[in-house]
């Protein structure tokens, strides 16, 4: 089937600005990574996905984590939830809010020192956001991350005290 002459005389003058559009994009997108790159404290664009973490689901095992000098425990789950309620001591850091470098949680994690020992959890073992949230930090070279599998709600289901 042929293309009515008008139709090829429009595709082949829209072309060029085609090339021109695509070849922008991607200078766009390479200027874009290379100063990611250059920056002290770059962007992780692409979570740890072979990061392996130590997984505990023992409360006493987390009590003992907990009474550590320096521990710090992060609630991966979303705000709204950390305000009704959250584990002793934690500081509410959704993955989310790690997209923007400039936020307060971005801000907090970069001022850890890298040997801290941390700990996340989110609600519950099928909740992603925990695994998420210690492949960002793996990602930061970030060395001793645990995530607490039972996660809030398998904290609270036990009668222990939140905050």
């Amino acid at each position: 089937m042929d293309l009515p002459r008008n139709l090829k005389a429009q595709l082949k003058a829209f072309l060029p600005f085609l090339r021109a559009g695509t070849l922008m994009l991607l200078l766009a997108t390479l200027t874009s990574l290379v100063f990611n790159f250059l920056r002290p404290n770059p962007l992780i664009l692409l979570p740890n996905k072979d990061a392996t973490f130590s997984k505990i689901s023992d409360y006493g095992r987390l009590e003992e984590l907990l009474s550590t000098p320096g521990v710090v425990l992060l609630d991966a789950r979303i705000k709204d939830l950390f305000q009704l309620g959250h584990l002793p001591g934690a500081k509410n850091i959704p993955p989310e809010s790690l997209m923007d470098p400039l936020s307060p949680e971005a801000n907090y994690l970069d001022g850890l020192k890298r040997d801290a020992l941390i700990v996340t959890y989110c609600s519950d073992p099928l909740c992603p956001m925990a695994e998420e949230l210690a492949g960002y930090l793996k990602g930061k070279s970030f060395e001793t991350v645990y995530i607490f599998t039972p996660g809030f709600d398998g904290y609270l289901a036990t009668g222990r005290q939140i905050e």
